[in-house]
Formats: structure tokens, sequence, C-alpha cells
């Protein structure tokens, strides 16, 4: 019997990273099917539809989009996953922004809290699951210095870390009691094609060709490291598999380089406003050796792996 292609579920699909991440997997022959809030927005600011069916392999007929909101249409997003069966979803979606979050908390806690929290539930249910990646970020650590590593405490300091924080814990409590197949990245100051203009990276360069001057918050003085989002799609793959990843062990990185950091057990590649295309192992194709590549795979090097005969379970704690 034929291979079917492997199918990931992109709660965020509309966003920068969302987006970028949907035109890396598709360009690697997986089928997607993108959710969010909101409908698609022109295609300038969506690269995977930079590539229209017909065109370069047609990457656009692997895709399917619904706009649905985390907060209102959890019955319906869990109605497509269930239908679509994905072995793997990953989760961008989430109010994002840190000054912001300061205006209204309710919000940023509404969503990236108790609204994922309730798809979890419903997710952890359904036994197709693979792997559910958590598109997190490294301000759950706070302000910090020096070399800072994933086993860190959390120190959040603002309403938009403390959401993701207690996101981040809620999908760990349900690792720990139910078995529940998550992984984490966090990575922040990414930049790539499509980014928004009010990101520093892309209004710099409009301001550049347009001759207008930048304005600088806080006085210009904030040093930040940048990493592109192929980066941080690139290493998607090695919290799906790890034991097959040629991405090398997990480093200290230091806090104002934001790099990626994940609980699969190796770290992506990443340096500063790097562009290249990087290796990726992308599950192409839903392989019938995929099971016996999970049975090999040891839970020492990743603190989310699991068996590949994964189903829920009652807590015993």
């Amino acid at each position: 019997m034929a291979a079917t292609p492997a199918t990931f579920v992109v709660l965020g699909s509309n966003s920068f990273s969302g987006a970028t991440f949907v035109a890396e997997a598709l360009a690697d022959g997986a089928r997607v099917i993108g959710i969010s809030r909101s409908p698609e927005p022109d295609a300038a600011l969506l690269p995977y539809r930079w590539s229209e069916p017909g065109s370069a392999g047609g990457l656009r007929d692997r895709f399917t989009f619904h706009a649905l909101d985390f907060n209102r249409d959890l019955d319906r997003i869990a109605a497509v996953i269930g239908e679509a069966r994905p072995e793997y979803v990953v989760n961008f979606a989430a109010q994002s922004m840190v000054a912001q979050s300061w205006d209204h908390p309710e919000h940023w806690y509404q969503t990236n809290v108790v609204a994922t929290a309730r798809l979890v539930d419903r997710l952890r249910r359904m036994d197709f699951l693979e792997k559910f990646v958590q598109i997190s970020t490294p301000e759950v650590y706070g302000s910090t210095s020096g070399l800072v590593r994933e086993t860190a405490p959390f120190n959040p300091s603002t309403p938009y870390a403390v959401s993701k924080a207690a996101c981040d814990m809620n999908l760990q409590a349900y690792r720990k009691a139910h078995g529940f197949p998550v992984a984490f990245t966090r990575a922040a100051n990414v930049c790539g094609p499509g980014q928004p203009l009010y990101r520093i990276i892309p209004r710099t360069v409009f301001c550049i060709l347009t001759g207008q001057k930048l304005r600088l918050e806080g006085g210009g003085t904030s040093v930040r490291s940048f990493i592109h989002m192929r980066d941080v799609a690139a290493s998607v793959p090695a919290t799906v598999f790890p034991a097959t990843s040629t991405t090398s062990p997990p480093t200290p990185t230091r806090r104002s380089a934001r790099s990626s950091r994940k609980s699969a057990g190796s770290s992506a590649p990443g340096s500063r406003m790097r562009s290249r295309r990087p290796h990726r192992a992308w599950p192409r194709t839903r392989p019938t050796s995929l099971t016996a590549r999970r049975r090999g795979q040891s839970s020492a090097g990743s603190r989310s792996a699991r068996s590949p005969t994964w189903s829920p379970r009652r807590s015993t704690g």
C-alpha cells in the first residue's frame, strides 16, 4: 500500500511564524491543515501562498484552511482535528504582544491558558496523535544574565510571560499524568520574509528604502540576536523524531540570543540573521518504519518521549 503524506495541524497558521512553518512543511511533502481565528490575510504575508496550485509542485494542493477561534470554536476545532487524524499538532496560536498584555491581562490568560488547556484536554483522548509541539517563549524565564538552560526555573515578569509559563506547566502536568506527547520550542526575535512591518528588521528595511528615519524605542540601547524563522521551523522535526535528527545536542545559550529551546533533546541551528536553508528531517510520508523507529527511541534523550502504542490513561496521582 502506498505511503500517505504525514499530516500536520498548525494552530495559528496566519501568524508570521505559523505561515512560515506551513510553507516549510508543504515544501517537504507534508499535508497541512491550518487553523486561525481570522480569514487568511493578503498573500504577501503568507509564505505558503507564494507557490500557487500548479506551480512548483502545487504546494497548496496539500493545504486546507479553517477560520476558527480558540475561545469560541473549540468544538469545531476538535471536530476538524478528529476528522483529519493528524500525526502532529503544532501550536503557534497565542496572544503574543508583551507590552500590550498589561492593558488587558485577562485576554492573554483566557487565550494562552484557559482556551489552550480546554483544547489539550480534548486532544489527550485522541489516540492517533503522535506529538503536540507547543511553540513557547524564553520570556517564561524572566530577566536573566549569562547562560540559561531549558531546565532553569520559570520567573515570568509580564502577563504575557505568566500566561505562557502557565500553559507550559499545564502541558507538563498532562505529560506526567496522562502521557500526553508534548514537546516545546522556545524561540523569540525571529525574522524572515513576510514578517509584518511593525517588527524591527522589516521596519528598518522599509525606512531605508523610503528614506525615513527609524524610531528606536527605549533609547536604542537594547542588544538582540535574531534567529531566522526557517531555522525555527527546521527545529520541529527534532522534537518529532529526536532519535533520528542530525542536529546537535542542546547547549546553553545566552538569554539575549533567545535561542530555540526544546524538550525533545536537540537545539535549533541558528545565528544572527542567518537566512540559509538548513538541513531538515521532515517526515515526507507516513512511513511504515515510523513505529519501529519510535520503538528504538530511548526516553533518556527526550523528556517528551513515549511508547508508540500510547493511549490516554487516568492519573494515578
